[in-house]
């Protein structure tokens, strides 16, 4: 399965045009991409907290992209990375794994949640919400509480881990769990291997 159909997949549990489709994570993958020519009048928003990839999308992100990641609170937190090119294997976290030899550079970002940024937006309805930020899931699924309780959140695409390598990531257990107290179900599980897998919620 190559990356475009990959990210179509959500498409088959989408029932109705989306309005907007929060890009939470962006980094250099194409998601924004496919699902934009799949919905054509679907509004684009992104967030890119590494500095080196924020510069290198903002030439070409058919939206608004702004440079903060994700979180339960607006804050500042440590986002680290392995090398100064931020390549695609080495995907920024704000967990420090531990490998002080390896984690190269830090950097201070500005983190906001995503409730704040779509109340400056208008509090929007019909939005597919996609995340992929190593980790940082459910920390950002709680800065998302009332999108969740009114349901204005429709579909999620996220990254989670059957067993985390590491005790301070939550596991996909506890993020299904979160998600079904406001009425979210997995509906699918795709793009498996050993560490991760995608998983697409809907609301009841």
């Amino acid at each position: 399965m190559d990356q475009k159909k990959k990210e179509a997949v959500i498409c088959q549990f989408v029932d109705e045009a989306p309005k907007a489709m929060y890009d939470i994570g962006v980094g250099p993958k194409s998601e924004y991409i496919t699902l934009g020519k799949r919905y054509p009048d679907m509004a684009l928003y992104g967030f890119e907290p590494c500095w080196v990839r924020y510069r290198r999308l903002i030439p070409k992100f058919p939206g608004l992209l702004l440079p903060y990641a994700a979180w339960d609170e607006n804050t500042q937190l440590t986002l680290h990375r392995k090398t100064k090119q931020a390549k695609f294997g080495d995907a920024p976290t704000v967990f420090n794994q531990g490998r002080k030899n390896k984690l190269a550079v830090s950097e201070k970002v500005t983190a906001k949640t995503i409730d704040w940024f779509d109340q400056q937006l208008g509090c929007l309805d019909k939005v597919i919400l996609w995340m992929d930020i190593e980790g940082a899931e459910l920390k950002a699924l709680m800065g998302a509480s009332n999108m969740l309780r009114e349901k204005r959140i429709k579909w999620i695409n996220l990254e989670v881990r059957p067993k985390p390598a590491r005790d301070i990531i939550p596991s996909e257990e506890t993020i299904n769990e979160f998600l079904k107290s406001f009425g979210y179900n997995q509906v699918l599980r795709y793009a498996i291997n050993d560490n991760f897998c995608d998983a697409i919620y809907t609301c009841e």
